[in-house]
């Protein structure tokens, strides 16, 4: 019986490490039920638009692989005396619960395939961060970054331009050494594109995806329900399999017309994009990220304590665990 429980045991470690990993059955209880997302509207809990709005927001976990440090988002409102505003990029060592940096003011935070280097977008600017060290290296001088991103295998970087102040550099995708050296235009795939695979850029436009095949050149588009006309960076992932993306549509509705946010999967092999999560109250958004053993994190609105916190789902769409805490620090203050 011991021999047939550690077996047990190993498949469930060994199941739970794959990338993409098979659905989760759905929890019994609701545990976003107690929030009180859906109260009248109130000014006493409202900091925008004289609606409820989250006053802490942590979003956009990436943990490395090399040593298991997080690197999120940060947003936090001046709520009481002698707090500030604050918003950026952090990094985080949830084993001994110690806030490594804090970038203000980033975003499009990326590592790399080991995890060893961090990148980010800071001023329009794309920094190379080296681990453990913590040394900033700017890549991007003389271009507007939008967002970067890795080759899997980590031997490459890339990233989109899209300046107004330099009109003698095309406003696309460029490569470059992970030094910066050897920048190459690549071509134009839409705003905020990203590497989709070593054949293909994906950017966004108006309500669709744009692909951009490297070898041919050849543009191919796809629509994609519910999508805005505006672009979210910050609201689209890919699997470390390269076989799925999380996104997150953005529309925008009021009390009588109910927001068409909504958290998507698209197959890269199919191209069919399936709807796992419906809209949050108060036109707040998922900011979805990939955890170590394929499941989602996403952050979630909650009323009662006036934070949106980062939870892990399955590919369902369902709850599995609350990740953060309003009481974390994990940025410096």
């Amino acid at each position: 019986m011991k021999r047939i429980s550690i077996l047990l045991i190993l498949a469930f470690l060994l199941s739970a490490c794959t990338d993409d990993t098979t659905m989760q059955p759905p929890p019994t209880v609701d545990p976003f039920a107690d929030c009180g997302n859906g109260d009248p509207v109130s000014t006493d809990d409202s900091l925008m638009h004289n609606w409820p709005y989250p006053k802490y927001r942590i979003s956009q976990l990436r943990i490395s692989p090399f040593n298991g440090w997080w690197a999120g988002d940060y947003l936090r409102f001046k709520t009481v005396e002698g707090e500030t505003f604050a918003q950026g990029v952090f990094v985080y060592d949830p084993m001994r619960d110690m806030p490594i940096a804090q970038f203000d003011d980033a975003w499009g935070h990326r590592w790399s395939p080991d995890g060893k280097t961090l990148i980010l977008i800071q001023g329009f600017q794309l920094y190379r961060i080296d681990i453990p060290s913590m040394d900033l290296r700017n890549l991007t001088e003389g271009y507007d970054v939008a967002l970067g991103s890795w080759a899997p295998d980590g031997s490459k970087l890339f990233f989109s331009h899209n300046g107004q102040k330099t009109p003698s550099l095309p406003n696309g995708m460029y490569s470059m050494n992970v030094d910066g050296s050897e920048k190459r235009w690549e071509g134009d795939p839409g705003a905020f594109a990203l590497l989709l695979n070593d054949s293909t850029f994906m950017g966004f436009k108006s309500d669709s995806l744009i692909f951009l095949h490297r070898a041919s050149g050849l543009r191919t588009t796809k629509h994609i329900p519910e999508l805005d006309e505006w672009p979210y960076a910050d609201q689209l992932d890919i699997s470390n399999s390269r076989n799925l993306i999380v996104f997150g549509t953005v529309r925008k509705g009021s009390l009588h017309d109910p927001w068409g946010n909504g958290l998507w999967l698209l197959d890269t092999k199919t191209w069919t994009p399936r709807k796992i999560r419906g809209a949050q109250w108060w036109n707040n958004l998922y900011y979805p990220t990939w955890a170590p053993n394929g499941n989602i994190y996403a952050s979630v609105y909650c009323r009662k304590d006036s934070s949106s916190m980062i939870w892990e789902f399955d590919l369902n769409g369902n709850p599995l665990r609350r990740i953060t805490e309003k009481t974390m620090r994990v940025w410096m203050r």
